[in-house]
């Protein structure tokens, strides 16, 4: 919960720095909203068994408009985001019709930009990028060199009383028990 700083003082009128606070308190557009700390365009990645798999929002972009690049364990996104505007206040909109007036603008346009390290190397060179509904998805391979392996365990024969110490006999998936050892 915030605190609240009063005036003590009995003028009736607030500091200036409260005024301004206030103000803002009860605004719903943050500094976030122009692309601040939380990050414009936003973002998710998340991680399956062979991908990473990440979807970026960004209403109003054309696919020409956006590039994706992968710099070693980075993946970085870039692009442009218009809007076809009515005029700025006292302006002529589009093919000289009446002047408008904005009284507010919530629709973002602009260039931005977006990094991201990855949690795990991936192959670029066949990742994939799809844009549908204003959300652009890019699916990035793991790195075959990044994915578990499975190691097949095989168990060696020896024989009892040789003094190399090296294994001796067949291969065998399967322990074999030899004779004189039971």
């Amino acid at each position: 919960m915030a605190m609240e700083r009063r005036n003590l003082g009995g003028s009736g009128y607030l500091p200036l720095r409260d005024a301004i606070d206030r103000l803002f308190a009860g605004s719903v557009i943050t500094p976030q909203a122009f692309g601040g700390d939380a990050g414009f365009p936003p973002t998710d990645m998340h991680m399956d068994e062979d991908n990473v798999i990440v979807h970026m929002s960004i209403p109003g972009a054309k696919p020409d408009d956006i590039n994706v690049s992968v710099t070693g364990d980075t993946v970085t996104i870039t692009g442009e985001v218009s809007h076809t505007r009515h005029g700025g206040e006292g302006s002529e909109g589009d093919q000289g019709q009446q002047k408008a007036h904005t009284y507010f603008q919530e629709i973002w346009s602009g260039r931005f930009q977006r990094s991201f390290g990855l949690p795990t190397q991936v192959d670029a060179d066949n990742a994939n990028a799809t844009f549908e509904n204003g959300v652009l998805t890019l699916t990035l391979p793991k790195s075959e060199a990044t994915k578990p392996r499975k190691i097949q365990i095989q168990h060696r024969q020896t024989i009892e009383g040789q003094k190399s110490g090296k294994p001796q006999g067949d291969l065998h998936k399967e322990t074999v028990p030899v004779k004189g050892t039971e």
